[in-house]
């Protein structure tokens, strides 16, 4: 609710309450609302600002995978054998990342898009 006002322009003041403990008041699991919680802010952020969000987890992933790869390289010159599953893992990560990336830049230019073409006239 916070977001959609802030996004609004509307203003929010905090207002100071007293707390009152029900003894048989909360049913949920604190990991499991934890992590609820943790799951929404993530996707206000990815929604909010996707390049930010795919663009720096993709360049994370990447690096990863040039890192794990440039082992495997290693590996490879020092002993002859390729270490497979490593080789895997790279290669895997350089894909995600990679196509984090896009996601995040494909994103980005739908939200601007819309943003541009549905801005208000004042």
């Amino acid at each position: 609710m916070l977001r959609l006002a802030e996004a609004h322009g509307l203003k929010s003041i905090e207002v100071p309450m007293i707390e009152i403990h029900i003894e048989n008041g909360s049913t949920l699991n604190p990991w499991r609302h934890g992590f609820g919680n943790l799951g929404t802010i993530v996707l206000w952020i990815s929604e909010g600002r996707p390049l930010f969000f795919f663009g720096a987890a993709g360049l994370v992933l990447t690096i990863t995978g040039l890192v794990i790869g440039a082992k495997v390289l290693y590996i490879v010159n020092t002993s002859g054998g390729v270490a497979i599953g490593t080789a895997l893992v790279s290669m895997l990560c350089i894909v995600i990342g990679v196509f984090s990336m896009f996601t995040g830049l494909i994103l980005h230019e739908i939200v601007t898009h819309i943003e541009h073409r549905f801005k208000p006239v004042l």
